[in-house]
């Protein structure tokens, strides 16, 4: 019965610790994007920022900026291509 109970605490501490990377790499990628979004001027910024950041959808979003729904829809398009020319 212990053999059981050791390899089951075994397997515990495995996918803890394969889970703890993975959630470190996440976090990288998380500031990596937030970083790359603080490049961009506002509104963009602040688009990018609510939607990918926050969650938000873009209903949300364009109340946060104080913009109409279609005005922020094409800024989130132009933000999106601005973000990507921004390169890695």
């Amino acid at each position: 019965m212990e053999d059981k109970e050791a390899e089951s605490l075994a397997e515990i501490l495995d996918i803890t610790n394969e889970l703890e990377e993975y959630l470190k790499s996440l976090k990288e990628k998380q500031v990596k994007i937030e970083t790359k979004i603080d490049k961009l001027a506002q509104p963009y910024k602040n688009i990018l920022y609510f939607r990918y950041i926050k969650g938000y959808n873009l209903t949300e979003v364009s109340n946060e900026i104080n913009e109409e729904y279609d005005y922020t829809r094409k800024l989130h398009g132009t933000a999106l291509v601005r973000y990507v020319m921004l390169g890695e």
